[in-house]
């Protein structure tokens, strides 16, 4: 029983770490990057914050329910899991299926004049490129150094990678959740025999029979 206990514990904490601590990481990399393009779409940069912190919450708290929770503190975080996990598989999907938009999305803002200079000067600055006249990039044949064509080749690469992680995140969550249940089902199944066995004992007792 105290070996099913730890095992269950010691997933749970596997678990943690090896997927909230990297969906923290790429949020908080992902926060910083689209900071600086922010005015693309505002409202996609609340969303990436609101993640963050839903999910610096749960990290903390799924940190304390591997090592310190209850049987109900472990029951909830695996229902929270099985809905992040679900979460997660929508985003990798839907970031592989739209990281293309965006660099059509940041087009559309620079032709209308939406950019400010200083969010200019920022994507210059962190993307080493400039903003240039588009066609006197196709004349010159200069499109390399291009903010529009070295920002495409930023979410393409790094669209991939992410899109990938939050799949591969997605199947180890679920993995864990159904492994920690099974542990959890396990960890009853022997309590309910050692009851069992101990209800057994007392009742086949030569001294239940006054031998």
């Amino acid at each position: 029983m105290g070996c099913a206990k730890c095992c269950t514990g010691m997933c749970f904490m596997m678990l943690t770490l090896c997927t909230l601590g990297v969906t923290l990481a790429i949020l908080i990399f992902a926060t910083i990057i689209y900071s600086k393009i922010r005015t693309v779409n505002e409202t996609l940069f609340i969303v990436i914050i609101i993640a963050l912190c839903v999910t610096a919450l749960i990290f903390i708290f799924g940190l304390y329910a591997s090592c310190c929770g209850k049987k109900c503190s472990k029951g909830v975080l695996s229902m929270i899991y099985l809905i992040y996990a679900i979460a997660l598989g929508a985003c990798g999907v839907l970031i592989l299926i739209y990281k293309n938009k965006l660099v059509g999305m940041l087009e559309d803002v620079y032709n209308k004049g939406k950019l400010s200079s200083d969010d200019i000067s920022s994507i210059e600055e962190f993307f080493k490129c400039s903003f240039e006249n588009k066609t006197e990039l196709v004349l010159l044949n200069e499109t390399d150094d291009g903010c529009f064509n070295k920002f495409e080749d930023y979410v393409k690469k790094y669209g991939l990678i992410i899109g990938i992680v939050l799949l591969v995140i997605f199947v180890l969550l679920m993995f864990g959740v159904i492994m920690s249940c099974r542990l959890a089902c396990k960890k009853e199944d022997i309590s309910s025999g050692s009851k069992q066995e101990q209800n057994n004992s007392q009742i086949t007792s030569p001294l239940t029979y006054g031998w």
